[in-house]
């Protein structure tokens, strides 16, 4: 999974009325550059065999008609699954945002916040969950996923800190993650449950411990 780097962006340009482009800082147009500029990072920033992907999910600006809007609020969010564009996304971010305003006379109230790091799994612990998979199910239901998905993940935390690996229960070829469509099958969480129990059990039976807790 992805690591995240989320930011909040107010521009601070000049209204004025809309016969009169001249005497404005137009945070739309200003705003619309950013978004575009972005896409850059993606682009030309980083090494194209590396993963980046930013997305603007919030675009308000403007409430009338007729006056160039001298302020708007930007959303959004880029993600990697390589920890050390990971590193270089906030600086990244504040150069292209900040360079591209100033083109147009605009300034940035710019909040940039680290969020999920990159999630890694450790290869023991892939295995573990291999094998309770094909206890469980059979080999047939072990699936290798061939790319990092962008979403990211709060169990990244764990994996700083202990080996672990983070794996997903399929639902079926259709994906419709955050959408009002999705029908989760309801079903599959007692399977999500008995191969948790057999993760447990592998994990117990190859722990260095020898003592009498083992085999209880």
């Amino acid at each position: 999974m992805a690591g995240g780097v989320d930011f909040k962006l107010r521009i601070l340009g000049q209204n004025a009325h809309a016969a009169e482009p001249q005497n404005a800082a137009d945070a739309i147009v200003a705003g619309a550059a950013v978004i575009q500029a972005l896409q850059a990072i993606a682009s030309r920033f980083v090494d194209p065999l590396k993963p980046v992907v930013v997305s603007v999910g919030i675009f308000q600006a403007g409430e009338i008609a007729n006056v160039i809007a001298g302020s708007a609020e930007l959303s959004g969010t880029a993600r990697t699954a390589d920890k050390e564009v990971y590193r270089q996304l906030p600086a990244l971010l504040e150069r292209v945002i900040k360079n591209t305003l100033a083109v147009y006379g605009a300034e940035a109230a710019l909040e940039i916040k680290c969020g999920y790091p990159v999630t890694e799994s450790a290869p023991a612990s892939v295995r573990k969950v291999e094998r309770a998979v094909e206890i469980a199910f059979g080999a047939d239901a072990v699936y290798h996923l061939d790319h990092a998905f962008m979403s990211s993940e709060d169990f990244s935390y764990y994996l700083q800190q202990v080996p672990g690996a983070y794996f997903f229960l399929g639902t079926g070829p259709e994906r419709k993650l955050h959408q009002s469509a999705y029908d989760f099958d309801e079903e599959l969480l007692a399977r999500g449950a008995e191969l948790l129990a057999q993760i447990a059990v592998e994990a117990a039976n190859q722990q260095d411990s020898q003592g009498d807790c083992r085999n209880k």
